[in-house]
């Protein structure tokens, strides 16, 4: 079972600190003029605002992705025995993804001069999911 099916059948709700973003073109560039940019970083705060007020209302739990235990969410859910859940994984047998780069940097300085009340909106939620002005460590 894939691991989204687990926790969206679980009612978790995984999150991250909403700045790390990418924002690839059709061709994989991140080159953007000025006000394509702006769009974009429109349209992921929008996202990420409705997205986290729309899951939030049926999450039975919050989990910060930089604070996930996926030990104890493993004995939670019924994944596996308490000894094979705690069992230590090989960090070589850990498939790593990426999407070919990192996250574009955008501030808070940058949403709030694109649409000050989308990023009144998403400080509040991300506050109250504990974060910081700063980004967590990863």
């Amino acid at each position: 079972m894939p691991i989204a099916d687990i926790f969206s059948s679980h009612g978790t709700l995984l999150f991250m600190y909403p700045l790390r973003l990418s924002l690839y073109s059709q061709t994989g560039g991140r080159d953007w003029d000025a006000p394509t940019r702006r769009i974009l970083i429109r349209a992921f705060t929008l996202y990420w605002n409705t997205w986290n007020v729309m899951i939030g209302e049926v999450a039975d739990e919050r989990v910060r992705v930089e604070d996930v235990n996926m030990q104890r969410l493993c004995v939670q859910y019924g994944l596996g025995s308490e000894s094979q859940c705690n069992q230590k994984v090989k960090e070589e047998a850990v498939k790593k993804v990426s999407h070919g780069g990192g996250q574009d940097k955008v501030t808070w300085n940058e949403v709030e001069g694109i649409d000050s009340k989308l990023a009144k909106e998403m400080w509040a939620l991300a506050e109250s999911y504990g974060y910081s002005r700063e980004p967590p460590a990863k």
